[in-house]
């Protein structure tokens, strides 16, 4: 019998084979090991998206920045006025058109043009005139003379931040009237002088015209999330690194309630469709943005109401700090829910807790059925918190987005909607997925309940159907075979419920 030679094909046998192969690949392997170990640490300690560029995806969001052009909201024949007593009286004349166009949205809304009562009248009008005067709360200019007076009886003064304060306070007490009074005048450019947010804004100015890096925290370069954590750290705040995360690090503020300083957010601005939050930047006040655009850019300013940021558009937030200024409302007293009598059915008053929402959806108040969406509560957060985030952002109480997904799909749970993650049964408009060309289509149920809240935004409150009673009827008309006394009792049912709870 022939001696077996291998005459060095042994070489190729399978077990040889799969040890060279071993020899060769375990270097490839140990490299890939590490680099995928080092971008884990890098999401771990930094988060991702890092400062999102303004890349434009495959279609936006659109959404409602407040209209830069505040002074337009100004009568044209008011605004010299406004200022040539200003000049004369040594107050910033944002503060007097502040005060006017809460008390009296410039004489549109009330005859008491500035919200002076007879007796501060009879105060200091003698001092202007030259001696008593008869109360005239309807004369424009006499009206700015005796509430300039006041102001500088109290210590307002321009360029000084603690008596402005004063000033204010001796015209109306409280803190929470002061805030919208600085909230209304941060609208035509005011920012307190000494205050944190004026230190903010000066910093942020300071930065303009450096280079746009991705990954970059400065202080030579930034990307945009970038810049606003280096901004605030310098002012011992400190703030996650990437703009999700300090959105949620954050308190949501609506428009009405935005002052220079804030963070404005923008979502979907990569490539990359599952990313949201991806933008971020420094409201300056007076609706400029000042922001880290993208790569071959520079930190510049433009118009919060620009094009690109209205198809991107998600919020304000404000970073919690020891001595913030709470997101107190602005000009609309009842834009938002600021508490109140909900009894009347307004959806604008009153706030649940978040518990009581999260009870609700887990029997879908006394069905028996848990919501699908509880599932989708976002790291760290429960599904009650984001009902509440949405309703402070849009300025309506949660409790009816609830009481209306209830009534529309048992919450979640029945219906024909349920693959679209129809919240409200929204019908298809152009400009938005559907699954059947009849109704709205939304990636989770939370998509489609921001969808709810921004529709009842600006749609129903736009035209000032602002009670349950005034919405039904156009919500969900006889004319679709709906019964609206049977309906409106029923969502009235459920918000008592979810806010005695």
């Amino acid at each position: 019998m022939m001696e077996a030679y291998d005459y060095g094909l042994g070489l190729l046998s399978p077990g040889r084979v799969v040890r060279w192969l071993m020899v060769l690949l375990a270097p490839l392997v140990l490299l890939i090991l590490v680099v995928v170990i080092f971008l884990l640490l890098v999401m771990t300690v930094f988060g991702f998206p890092l400062g999102g560029q303004l890349g434009r995806p495959p279609g936006g969001v659109a959404g409602q920045p407040p209209n830069s052009n505040f002074l337009a909201q100004i009568p044209a024949s008011q605004r010299p006025l406004l200022q040539s007593v200003a000049k004369d009286n040594q107050l910033p004349w944002e503060v007097l058109a502040a005060i006017v166009r809460i008390e009296s949205n410039f004489g549109q809304a009330s005859g008491n043009y500035a919200g002076l009562t007879e007796a501060q009248w009879e105060r200091y009008a003698p001092a202007v005139f030259g001696g008593p005067t008869g109360y005239e709360p309807g004369n424009h200019e006499k009206s700015l003379e005796v509430l300039a007076a006041l102001l500088k009886a109290g210590g307002a003064r321009q360029g000084d931040g603690d008596g402005i304060r004063r000033g204010i306070g001796d015209f109306k007490s409280g803190d929470n009237y002061f805030y919208r009074v600085l909230q209304v005048a941060g609208r035509y450019g005011f920012i307190l002088p000494g205050s944190f947010e004026e230190k903010l804004v000066q910093l942020t100015v300071a930065q303009e015209g450096k280079p746009y890096v991705w990954g970059a925290t400065g202080p030579a370069a930034f990307d945009c999330s970038g810049l606003t954590a280096y901004i605030y750290a310098r002012l011992a705040v400190a703030l996650p690194r990437n703009s999700q995360a300090q959105y949620f690090a954050a308190e949501p503020v609506s428009a009405d309630q935005v002052m220079p300083g804030d963070m404005f957010f923008l979502e979907y601005t990569y490539q990359d469709p599952t990313i949201r939050l991806t933008h971020v930047g420094i409201y300056k006040g007076g609706g400029i943005a000042i922001h880290a655009p993208q790569e071959g850019e520079t930190i510049r300013e433009e118009p919060i109401d620009n094009a690109f940021f209205r198809q991107h558009w998600y919020g304000f937030a404000r970073a919690k700090r020891p001595g913030m200024v709470p997101p107190t409302t602005g000009v609309e007293e009842d834009t938002g829910p600021v508490g109140g009598d909900w009894q009347n059915f307004d959806v604008r008053k009153g706030e649940p807790t978040s518990p009581a929402i999260d009870r609700w959806l887990l029997t879908c108040g006394s069905q028996g059925v848990k919501s699908p969406q509880l599932a989708e509560a976002p790291l760290g957060e429960t599904i009650g918190q984001v009902y509440l985030r949405m309703g402070r952002k849009y300025g309506i109480n949660p409790a009816y987005a609830a009481a209306f997904f209830t009534k529309e799909s048992s919450c979640g749970n029945f219906g024909s909607n349920l693959a679209s993650h129809n919240f409200g049964n929204i019908r298809w408009t152009p400009g938005y997925p559907t699954l059947d060309g009849i109704w709205r289509a939304y990636p989770t149920w939370t998509d489609g309940m921001e969808d709810w809240f921004r529709l009842i935004k600006e749609y129903y409150l736009g035209q000032g159907l602002v009670s349950v009673d005034r919405i039904v009827p156009v919500y969900a008309p006889a004319a679709d075979s709906n019964n609206v006394e049977l309906y409106i009792t029923q969502i009235k049912q459920y918000v008592s419920r979810i806010m005695q709870r």
